[in-house]
């Protein structure tokens, strides 16, 4: 009885893998992946809100740390994809483990405005450091960076009215 719970799974697993091989253009495989993507997204969003009750929006905070990190180490630093797929999957767990400790004590609204808040500072993060980030710089790099721009330019601030005219000019 139970091989027969399982034959249906079987079934569909053995169609996914074999979609590649019957569907030649690019642009459908690509629709189908992305479909996969989100539909694992939903489903952990469906076990976070459906069984447990609690509204979390902080999903695609940790899907995109992971697409992040993983076009990091392909394309910034040469990785082959599988491993860097899967370096970025423990990268996206332990940041959503870290997160998530504390964040399990919370309940209702509060859960909801944290894991909101959460998603704004990532994307805050990944803009910044996409606008910003120079090449081989990791992101420690770029915020050292933005620190020491910034005391060099509260630092020529203080200056005698003296050195103002020539502090004041325009390159």
């Amino acid at each position: 009885m139970m091989r027969k719970i399982y034959i249906p799974y079987i079934i569909f697993a053995l169609i996914i893998l074999l979609i590649p091989v019957f569907i030649h253009s690019y642009y459908y495989l690509g629709v189908l992946i992305q479909a996969g993507y989100f539909s694992l997204i939903c489903m952990g969003l469906s076990l976070v809100m459906g069984y447990a009750g609690q509204i979390s929006l902080g999903h695609a905070a940790f899907f995109g740390l992971g697409g992040y990190a993983s076009a990091i180490l392909t394309g910034g630093h040469g990785w082959c994809p599988w491993l860097a797929m899967i370096v970025a999957r423990i990268i996206s767990g332990v940041l959503a483990w870290l997160i998530g400790k504390p964040s399990s004590k919370l309940k209702g609204p509060y859960l909801a405005m944290a894991t909101l808040a959460l998603n704004e500072i990532v994307v805050t993060l990944i803009t910044v450091s996409y606008t910003h980030l120079r090449a081989h710089e990791t992101v420690l790099d770029l915020v050292c960076r933005l620190l020491l721009e910034k005391k060099k330019t509260q630092a020529n601030k203080h200056y005698s009215p003296i050195q103002s005219k020539q502090h004041n000019t325009i390159d």
